[in-house]
């Protein structure tokens, strides 16, 4: 056997092993980036969003912290429609540095109560879920990384 011919064999088996394997990877990476909740683009790293569903996944509000420009919006998430309510929606005051709460009126489609409220799932970044169960106010540190 020519030993040139052994070596150039082995060249090419690595090759393709190695092109195989990078695709392989390539796939299994992209996947897993668009289905993790926790993965965020550098363009997001100053927002964060939240959004809050009762038991049957239905959704009732949404926050949105800008840290950027250290600015907070709360807004209806519910389907439109014609019964009122109202959400007692907990959130944190970036330029105080403090919890405070406000009162949220809805016009959905369907009526949310007390229980509901009680009941209530969160649904976002993992820091803020964790602020929102917990109150564990390190996903506004500066310096927090995720």
């Amino acid at each position: 056997m020519d030993y040139y011919e052994f070596f150039f064999t082995l060249i090419v088996s690595i090759f393709v092993v190695l092109t195989v394997m990078t695709l392989i990877w390539h796939i299994s990476h992209s996947k897993a980036v668009k289905s993790s909740r926790c993965y965020k683009p550098a363009t997001y790293k100053d927002k964060l969003t939240l959004v809050s569903k009762d038991k049957y996944e239905n959704k009732m509000y949404k926050i949105k912290y800008d840290l950027k420009k250290r600015n907070v919006n709360i807004n209806c998430a519910c389907k439109e429609g014609n019964v009122m309510n109202k959400f007692n929606v907990k959130y944190f005051d970036i330029n105080k540095y403090k919890d405070s709460s406000r009162d949220l009126a809805c016009a959905c489609s369907e009526k949310f109560d007390y229980i509901d409220e009680l009941n209530t799932y969160y649904y976002g970044t993992p820091g803020l879920v964790n602020y929102m169960e917990t109150n564990d106010i390190s996903v506004f540190d500066p310096a927090y990384e995720e």
